[in-house]
């Protein structure tokens, strides 16, 4: 029996030897699963003990800028702590050393090596290292989603400053603006729009509240819009409590982030004055054309022709389209180049005004004298130079002759002065030679008695 329990007993310390021999090979392996797991991990892992750094992983010494473990161990954990947060990290430290306590998730920043500052979360939790009270710490970078995070926040900012903007800019158009879902119904209006209209329709079918139907407006710009995806325009004249109003209703259509239509903006404008303006300007259109003058609008620093009536074209020989791109250096012989032109602006804005007699040059070469008549003129906040330019061709012929004809009576008249002394020198030659004739025959009377009363004045031989 003796040997039998002896036996057991030996039996029994084997196993318990076997178990332990078990246990510790487990355990070595769990350590060298938990060291390589540690090792390989992505996030920062480090274990700092009495203030200082006893252990980091490859990614940790990565993290700080470091090429290995060794640039790291041994040195103070406050050393890579920006000074504004050495208490928030003394405390932490305080609530692993001291309470045996772990820390939460928070948001931390750390010194690399190179002394840039890297954004990163940290969580750390009481541990023994080397049967020392230590604490474990993991560090994962967030510099990439707190940029993010920024670029998000001033994106977020940017759009909502572009909403207010929108807003006053809608706010403060001179259009009433609408905007209309895939429904057609209201789901905008700015205080304009409310006041064209007649008040708030928000809500509301669009058909029913504007144009008090009971379907879709077959012709309405929105329908077309949604339909193809394109602006378009339609202008309607209705009568209002104060009189007849023209407007323009203007349709786009608004996409979301796919492309998808989703609504349609309407612009509503009063174009009544507007429609009165360019009836009058027709007819001053009318008159200008009509004129028998040429009326050009040029720009004065570069000289090109902004604008010109129809008889230029007819007395130019060039198409409205090639005059319009044309400058006045083009046409103009005494203007032949842009310094020329630049020196004409400055004496007409310096005069006030500019009248001069030019010589213009049509398509066809051919050349005929012009008077000019220019003038600064400014419309809107911008300067223009108005000419307005007279064939005179017909009043030089005119001059030419009057001075040819005056040219042919001053050579009759002294044609007619040299006949009259041409005949008074005849006259006093004759004279003279009558005197010399008679001179005798008076001398010889003088002389000599007259034979009888009868003989007369020349005595008888």
């Amino acid at each position: 029996m003796g040997s039998i329990s002896m036996k057991k007993s030996g039996s029994k310390k084997i196993n318990g030897v076997a178990a332990r021999r078990k246990a510790g090979a487990e355990l070595r392996q769990s350590e060298e699963r938990y060291r390589s797991l540690v090792e390989l991990s992505p996030d920062a892992i480090s274990i700092h003990c009495e203030g200082k750094y006893v252990y980091i992983n490859p990614a940790g010494a990565s993290i700080f800028g470091a090429s290995g473990p060794e640039d790291i161990i041994g040195k103070a954990v406050l050393d890579f702590v920006p000074p504004d947060y050495h208490e928030f990290v003394r405390g932490r430290m305080q609530q692993s050393y001291d309470r045996r306590e772990p820390a939460p998730l928070r948001e931390s920043k750390l010194v690399r090596l190179d002394g840039s500052c890297l954004d990163v979360e940290v969580v750390t939790a009481p541990i023994m290292y080397h049967e020392k009270p230590a604490t474990q710490m993991i560090l994962r970078d967030i510099s990439a989603r707190k940029r993010a995070e920024e670029t998000r926040r001033r994106a977020l900012e940017k759009a909502e400053e572009e909403k207010n903007k929108s807003d006053a800019i809608i706010a403060a158009l001179s259009d009433g603006v609408s905007i209309q879902d895939r429904a057609f119904k209201v789901i905008y209006q700015n205080q304009l729009h409310r006041d064209l209209i007649g008040g708030d329709h928000v809500g509301e079918y669009c058909y029913k509240a504007y144009r008090k139907k009971d379907a879709v407006c077959e012709d309405c710009p929105l329908v077309l819009s949604f339909r193809d995806g394109k602006r378009h325009t339609e202008e309607r004249t209705t009568t209002m409590g104060w009189g007849e109003v023209t407007v323009e209703i203007i349709s786009s259509p608004l996409r979301d982030a796919s492309g998808e239509i989703v609504a349609a903006v309407e612009v509503v404008r009063d174009i009544t004055e507007r429609r009165r303006v360019e009836k009058e300007l027709r007819l001053f259109r009318t008159l200008i054309d009509q004129s028998n003058d040429f009326i050009f609008v040029a720009d004065p620093e570069t000289g090109r022709i902004l604008d010109c009536n129809e008889i230029v074209s007819e007395k130019y020989g060039y198409t409205r389209r090639e005059i319009l791109a044309m400058k006045v250096i083009d046409f103009n012989v005494n203007i032949p180049d842009d310094r020329s032109w630049k020196q004409r602006v400055e004496d007409v804005i310096r005069r006030g005004a500019l009248m001069v007699e030019n010589v213009h040059q049509r398509k066809d070469g051919a050349t005929f004298p012009v008077e000019v008549n220019i003038k600064p003129v400014v419309h809107e906040g911008r300067q223009y130079m108005l000419a307005v330019i007279r064939d005179i061709s017909e009043r030089r012929r005119m001059e030419t002759e009057r001075e040819n004809l005056i040219k042919e009576l001053w050579d009759l008249v002294a044609t007619v002065s040299r006949s009259k002394q041409e005949w008074s020198d005849t006259f006093d030659n004759i004279q003279t030679r009558y005197t010399l004739l008679t001179l005798p025959l008076i001398l010889l009377r003088r002389t000599r008695p007259f034979q009888n009363s009868q003989d007369g004045p020349f005595p008888k031989f």
